[in-house]
Formats: structure tokens, C-alpha cells, sequence
């Protein structure tokens, strides 16, 4: 049988113990705060992001005339009851050019709202046409001989879909801007 030397004892202290459970303690609350942090990073962050998409949905509105290039006081999104959106329109240099500013808020009413600014330089799709162009009707008042401008003979050359002036040219063009 062996006997223990005197002053040796197996196991942990109470003041060990202690110090061990004030360091885990502490461990604990540095990560939660951590992991808090970064979800409201992240919650920001898709918000964020969210503002960029509907301020380039609108700016794409603008340009291809869907929306008037008007400046707009705050309104609110379409389907999105927390996103507010302005624009602010400048002319250019050049006739029909226009600086577009088009801001997007979630929750302006918060002391520390998520805004997000797009600026981009337009030409009016007024000037230049847009998407919501209807091509003039056809001319049936022309000759019915097909003398109307097509190539080749009779009428076999135009099938009435084309966006000409009517004028009897047959060389209508439609210009697109970017």
C-alpha cells in the first residue's frame, strides 16, 4: 500500500475551478455579441442590396420610357411597403441627354435608414423611341401595283409590318437608344 506525501491532493481546487468558469463565461458573451453583430451586418447587407435592385429597376423604367424623366419626390414601391424611392433629373450638356439620379430607402422613418443612390447619364426615350413605340400602320392609300418603294416586283417584298412613315419611301428606320 502506497501512502500519499503529505500537501499533494488529487483533483481540482475551488480557485481553479473558478478561474476556469470565468474564462468560458467570458469566451460566451465575446461570442455572442459576435454572432449578433454579423446578423445585423448580414440583415443590413441584404437590404442593401435589395435598395441597389429597385433603384436599377426604376433607372431602367426611366430610360426606357416607362416612367417620365421627371424628378420624383418620395414614394413608395410597388409590392414593397418599406422601400421608398426619389429621383432627381438634370438636363445635360446635350439636347434630349439627362443626368438621372434615382435614390432607394428602406424605412426612412428609422433614425439610421439603408439609402442607396444609382446616377446615370439617359437619352430621352422620347427623342430617341422606346419600348412602348407602336410602328405606324401600313399605307392603304398607296397604288395597288406595288409600286411603293419595295424591291423586286408587286407586293411580295413588304409583308405590312415595318415601321415605315407611310410616305411611300419604304425606307423607315427606328433608332434605340442605350
Amino acid at each position: 500500500m502506497r501512502v500519499k506525501p503529505a500537501g499533494r491532493r488529487d483533483g481540482l481546487s475551488l480557485l481553479e475551478v473558478l478561474v476556469s468558469l470565468a474564462i468560458f463565461l467570458a469566451a460566451i458573451t465575446a461570442l455572442t455579441f459576435l454572432v449578433n453583430n454579423s446578423s445585423g451586418l448580414a440583415s443590413e447587407s441584404s437590404k442593401r442590396a435589395r435598395c441597389a435592385q429597385l433603384a436599377r429597376s426604376k433607372m431602367n423604367e426611366m430610360a426606357a420610357g416607362v416612367l417620365p424623366l421627371t424628378g420624383q419626390s418620395s414614394a413608395a414601391v410597388e409590392d414593397e411597403p418599406n422601400f421608398v424611392w426619389s429621383s432627381e433629373v438634370a438636363e445635360g450638356a446635350t439636347k434630349g441627354l439627362y443626368n438621372v439620379t434615382v435614390t432607394v430607402t428602406h424605412r426612412p422613418e428609422d433614425p439610421y435608414p439603408v439609402k442607396v443612390s444609382l446616377s446615370r447619364m439617359i437619352l430621352d426615350p422620347t427623342v430617341t423611341g422606346s419600348t412602348q413605340d407602336v410602328p405606324a400602320a401600313p399605307d392603304t392609300t398607296s397604288n395597288e401595283s406595288g409600286s411603293s418603294g419595295s424591291s423586286g416586283g408587286g407586293t411580295s417584298g413588304s409583308s405590312g409590318t415595318s415601321p415605315t412613315s407611310g410616305s411611300g419611301s419604304g425606307t423607315g428606320s427606328m433608332t434605340k437608344g442605350k
